[in-house]
């Protein structure tokens, strides 16, 4: 698996779920950049259900920009030492990819 060289990342850790308008601007980051990959730190995880994950894998899908998506859960589980960094990463991989 190739991130590419540099990897974009958007922290969103507020009281409220990321939506479309956070996916939108991270996607456009990582195309004016021309990075492959995002990573969308989200503490109450996303909103707009279907239509944003739908918006991650047609990303994916029509020039492979990769979105991952961390929410606090996440991130507990790496402090606390249940997963590591790598590990969450891939499974926000394996969602987008399959």
């Amino acid at each position: 698996m190739n991130f590419g060289d540099y990897i974009v990342t958007e922290c969103k850790f507020v009281g409220r779920s990321s939506g479309i308008d956070v996916l939108s601007k991270l996607l456009y980051k990582l195309r004016y950049h021309e990075c492959r990959c995002g990573i969308l730190f989200t503490k109450k995880g996303v909103s707009f259900g279907k239509q944003f994950n739908l918006t991650i894998k047609k990303a994916f899908n029509r020039d492979s920009t990769l979105i991952l998506i961390l929410d606090e859960s996440d991130l507990e589980a790496i402090i606390g030492r249940e997963k590591t960094l790598v590990g969450a990463l891939l499974e926000a991989y394996h969602s987008v990819r399959f």
